[in-house]
């Protein structure tokens, strides 16, 4: 009689499925995918970036040997094996519920009783920092009786991967500016490079506020650009209400034009909000035009310490020390035509300021008070759509609003430069990386 591998085989088999080796891990399935995603919001009223991780329980949610209200029901590890401690967990409120009382459960509940906790979604925030390129993987486990378990009820399939989440915000955009205002009033075609730079949670730790760095620059191939600007910021916000947008900041600024002839210290106070705008959608977001968001409208109350000033600012502005209000209106995205167009990508942009300077006069003898003002639209459309090269796609890197061209038509005063009036066409391509759930 040979001797037979398959037969040995089969024979292995059958008696390890009879005498159980089944409940062996080696022989066990893998367990159910837990779906979970990385989603980065704002927390209120701090207005801190915080990064959420969303874990569906759907189909673990009804099961009786699951209780997300258990302590480490939940285990989190790090693509090390590395335990990654569990800062915050918590769940939606079932609107559509009610309590224990017959009560509808309520959002605005100073205490949310246990039944109005909606189980099937979970939002995970770890006592860890996280960014790019860093993963998790997600575990629950089985209960029974009130009591937690070892065995394994669910996990990530993969580990979850950190993208496009970095701590910082950057944007270049070379332009050409035809027939360009200089200060000495003559015109000249320039190129300019206008780049903004912004770092919107500088202390992480701190939570009661969200710190921020931002600058703004528009550098030109001519010293005497009237539209020439160099400004840095560095400011703390936080939402003065919990349940509307309504956040104050302090910030201090130095800004001036790019060879410095005039240079400024800020220091100021203010506050910004949108408006009520789910009553407009009927009229403002059709087929024709789409206007998702309201417009942002802000205002600051400024000290201005003039470090620099050429001839014709000081003539203008005799004072060392000023005091100004500067109201603020930006607007985007705005879409026309979006339905005959079949387009979704090509904005609009809007922007005014004004700048109020109550101790400045408009002459020397017999002058009002000072009242300044700019404005800008932009039209931004993807460079993936004009030319989808191999340039554009590595461009882009996934989403179309990372590279856009940008038509700009801007009038009025450059505030860095001495209030200088200009009006300008600028056309060019804008490149955008990095980016958080907030920046100012």
């Amino acid at each position: 009689m040979t001797f037979s591998w398959r037969l040995a085989l089969r024979c292995t088999i059958l008696c390890a499925a009879m005498t159980g080796a089944t409940r062996n891990p080696l022989w066990a399935a893998d367990p159910p995918n837990l779906p979970v995603v990385f989603n980065p919001v704002v927390s209120y009223p701090s207005l801190a970036p915080l990064p959420v991780f969303q874990v569906q329980l759907t189909q673990f949610a009804v099961r009786n040997d699951f209780d997300a209200a258990l302590p480490g029901s939940f285990v989190v590890t790090d693509a090390k094996g590395h335990a990654a401690p569990i800062a915050r967990l918590d769940f939606p409120i079932a609107t559509d519920g009610k309590d224990k009382n017959g009560n509808a459960c309520s959002k605005k509940a100073i205490a949310v009783p246990e039944e109005c906790l909606d189980r099937s979604i979970a939002y995970i925030v770890l006592r860890q920092s996280v960014k790019n390129g860093d993963s998790f993987v997600f575990t629950i486990f089985k209960s029974s009786h009130g009591k937690l378990t070892q065995d394994v009820l669910a996990k990530t399939a993969k580990p979850v991967a950190i993208k496009s989440y970095q701590s910082w915000t950057m944007a270049f955009t070379p332009q050409s500016a035809p027939g360009e205002t200089l200060r000495n009033s003559a015109k000249r075609d320039v190129g300019q490079l206008n780049a903004t730079f912004g770092v919107p949670e500088v202390f992480g730790a701190w939570k009661f506020a969200r710190t921020y760095l931002s600058s703004t620059h528009v550098i030109s191939t001519d010293g005497k650009d009237s539209n020439s600007k160099i400004s840095a910021t560095a400011g703390m916000e936080r939402s003065l209400l919990s349940r509307w947008y309504l956040p104050a900041h302090i910030e201090t600024i130095v800004q001036g034009d790019q060879t410095a002839q005039n240079l400024s210290w800020l220091a100021g106070f203010g506050v910004q909000t949108i408006l009520p705008w789910a009553f407009t959608q009927p009229a403002l977001y059709n087929r024709f035009v789409q206007l998702p968001l309201s417009p942002t409208i802000s205002i600051d109350a400024q000290y201005e310490r003039r470090i620099n000033r050429d001839a014709a600012t000081l003539k203008k502005f005799p004072d060392i020390n000023d005091f100004r209000l500067a109201p603020a209106l930006t607007w985007k995205p705005i879409r026309f035509l979006p339905g005959p167009l079949h387009q979704d990508t090509v904005d609009f942009e809007i922007t005014l300021k004004g700048w109020y300077l109550p101790f400045d006069q408009t002459k020397s003898v017999g002058g009002t008070q000072r009242l300044e003002g700019a404005g800008d639209i932009s039209l931004l459309f993807p460079l993936s759509k004009l030319s989808p090269t191999r340039v554009s796609r590595c461009l882009t890197t996934g989403d179309a609003n990372k590279s856009r061209i940008r038509l700009k038509y801007s009038a009025g005063a450059n505030d860095a430069n001495g209030y200088k009036h200009a009006r300008q066409f600028t056309y060019g391509i804008e490149l955008t990386t990095g980016g958080t759930p907030s920046g100012k």
